[in-house]
């Protein structure tokens, strides 16, 4: 073929499959990238994107408080101002600002100054505040002031989960048992399981709440709608003229968008009781749902969490245990709650205090101190399923099968991040941390089991047979034997079979798969040498063998 004919198909070829970057000229959308159009004949984000020069693409706008992020400006269109992207999550600035009632807002604690009670919040129970008289934020009506906190009183035969919660009255003591405030001493006959049973998890959402009762929008909210379909949609909107959404404070479930707690809307006012409230166990209060008594608010404020008891110490996960304090996390081995290596139990107020020379350097208590994909879990930031460190001092990796949004698969060899997620390129097979090439045959060297998974009844194994080296090998494993390079079944003789050969490859021609058993024709009889042999053959083979020794004997004798 001549030479320009070469160079222009080459070119046409280019031109026609080339995918164009950013800002690159275009004739048509298809000739962008997936996340990019083709406007005034240049590549440009799609408006649901943003440009990030760091990543050098696309990158999606977030669309709910916790999505991925790599840059601040992602984060602003959604969660409006003082939000910003810490750790590749979008969540509020730090400092005192909080997700709450559809935005970041600023916060006031405990004994910090105020102007209204809407400043006023604490994290766990946003109704444990109130501003006073003296501008300042102190314990609600209702609520007992235990020093660093809040706690709502409790009396007899109500809900609790430490025995300050029970207020004694002129005629009474009482104190915290099973959840309980109680007058009586604590039983002999409880255990541990009377907390389970008596104060167990509900489900997140009972099945009233996941019926979509919004005439306008019968089939519930989904990301394909057209603008004018969208804005059918009870606490639904058309995000940057592209996606229909759950508008802020309020998140999709099951095609709803459920209010968060805390949040009002028109669906709330008409509720009546706590059963009403969708997310579980709730509490309707002034139009809004919140967390039951005793249970603490997520800081999505999707979510209530369990507490801890004072008599049991157990938990979950490092939220059970606020119940103590901000310096106590769940013991991951015994299940238990227990305050900070920084910090010390105070009996009295069942609350951990921080200690004097306090240094948190290197620890947690929370999942949202660690960088993404990791969880605090016993002080430190650990690596979530499916990801794992390089080195102590590396972020969290993806194995194969995780996400590679963020984090490349690059520390794989032969692997590939399709679809966003990590994959061995074809051909290979892996245990999550490598991708390697499957063994074809027995003998084949191999690091991992899944080299062997093609070659049945085999294994990655110690080959015992090289003295002073360690390699692996696909062997036949116990119990089978390499005949021809394939691992067949241990036979002996009165072993069950189901074929001839399944007797014959391991014992030798001479036995029959009979009855279902490995063992010598009727004819036959089986030696001292485990051999079929007919029977006349095995008399003539005894009394050469009788002859033989007595021959033998008389010559010794001689």
């Amino acid at each position: 073929m001549n030479k320009c004919l070469v160079s222009i198909y080459i070119s046409l070829l280019l031109v026609f499959n080339h995918t164009f970057a950013f800002n690159e000229t275009c004739t048509e959308d298809t000739n962008c990238s997936a996340e990019e159009v083709c406007e005034d004949q240049v590549c440009k984000c799609a408006k649901l994107y943003t440009y990030s020069e760091e990543q050098n693409k696309c990158v999606k706008y977030a669309t709910e408080y916790g999505s991925i992020c790599y840059m601040d400006s992602q984060c602003t269109p959604f969660l409006g101002a003082n939000s910003a992207c810490i750790n590749n999550i979008c969540v509020c600035n730090a400092g005192n600002f909080r997700w709450y009632q559809g935005k970041c807002q600023q916060y006031a604690s405990k004994n910090d100054s105020c102007t209204s009670d809407s400043l006023c919040m604490d994290l766990k129970n946003p109704l444990a505040l109130k501003c006073g008289t003296g501008n300042t934020c102190e314990c609600s009506d209702g609520y007992y002031d235990r020093g660093a906190d809040c706690r709502l009183k409790s009396e007899k035969d109500a809900e609790c989960a430490i025995t300050m919660d029970c207020f004694p009255t002129m005629n009474q003591y009482l104190h915290c048992e099973l959840g309980k405030c109680v007058e009586n001493v604590k039983s002999e006959s409880w255990t541990t399981d009377n907390f389970t049973n008596n104060y167990s998890i509900g489900k997140a959402f009972t099945s009233n709440a996941m019926v979509n009762n919004d005439a306008s929008c019968p089939n519930g909210v989904a990301s394909s709608m057209t603008k004018d379909e969208c804005s059918q949609c009870s606490n639904a909107f058309f995000f940057q003229d592209s996606i229909c959404i759950c508008k802020q404070g309020f998140f999709l479930n099951d095609g709803k968008c459920i209010a968060e707690l805390g949040m009002k809307s028109d669906e709330i006012v008409h509720y009546t009781n706590d059963s009403d409230c969708p997310i579980k166990p709730g509490k309707l209060v002034d139009g809004a749902c919140y967390c039951r008594d005793y249970w603490f608010q997520h800081s999505t404020n999707r979510e209530c969490k369990k507490t801890t008891l004072e008599y049991t110490h157990n938990c979950m996960d490092n939220d059970w245990c606020k119940a103590m304090g901000d310096y106590a996390y769940c013991n991951a081995e015994t299940g238990k709650c227990q305050c900070s290596s920084q910090a010390e139990l105070n009996e009295t107020s069942f609350y951990c205090d921080k200690k004097k020379d306090a240094d948190f350097t290197g620890l947690c208590l929370s999942d949202s101190e660690c960088p993404l994909y990791e969880s605090c879990i016993d002080e430190r930031c650990q690596c979530d399923d499916g990801f794992y460190r390089l080195d102590q001092s590396d972020n969290c990796l993806p194995k194969i099968g995780s996400s590679c949004e963020v984090r490349t698969c690059n520390h794989i060899a032969d692997a590939k991040c399709s679809n966003n997620t990590c994959e061995c390129n074809s051909g290979y097979v892996t245990n999550g941390l490598l991708c390697l090439k499957p063994a074809a045959a027995l003998n084949e060297e191999c690091q991992i089991e899944q080299q062997c998974q093609n070659i049945k009844n085999s294994a990655c194994l110690q080959d015992s047979t090289l003295s002073g080296k360690s390699t692996s090998r696909c062997l036949c494993i116990e119990e089978f034997r390499d005949v021809n390079g394939t691992c067949y079944a241990l036979k002996t003789p009165g072993s069950l079979c189901s074929t001839k050969f399944d007797c014959t490859v391991i014992l030798g021609d001479t036995f029959l798969c009979r009855n279902m058993l490995c063992q010598c024709d009727i004819s036959q009889s089986l030696n001292q040498d485990n051999i079929c042999v007919t029977n006349s053959s095995e008399k003539s083979y005894l009394s050469i063998k009788v002859i033989f020794l007595i021959l033998l004997f008389k010559y010794l004798l001689s």
